[in-house]
């Protein structure tokens, strides 16, 4: 794989987790705005509030993360939430 090749293909790319479904929290937001039957308001408003928790720096008065609000997922597209773990990948 060419460096090239792995840019073009890299926001599309998942290892598999063994979830049975798509993780809104970090899945890309052209995924989330391809799925068929997704409510593009609600997904606007919970994209701006990811984007917008991504940027908070936790503190001692907040040590978590910021809570997102609930998205609906479309029909017959599971959504699911589990313990992030970041993997990287060199190329």
């Amino acid at each position: 794989m060419t460096p090239a090749l792995y840019q073009s293909l890299q926001p599309w790319i998942t290892v598999y987790s063994k979830q049975p479904g798509i993780d809104p929290r970090t899945a890309p937001a052209d995924l989330l705005r391809r799925l068929p039957g997704m409510d593009s308001v609600a997904l606007e408003s919970y994209l701006q509030a990811r984007e917008q928790a991504a940027m908070v720096t936790p503190s001692a008065s907040s040590p978590g993360p910021t809570p997102l609000p609930p998205l609906p997922a479309p029909p017959g597209i599971p959504f699911v939430s589990g313990p992030q773990r970041n993997i990287g990948v060199y190329v």
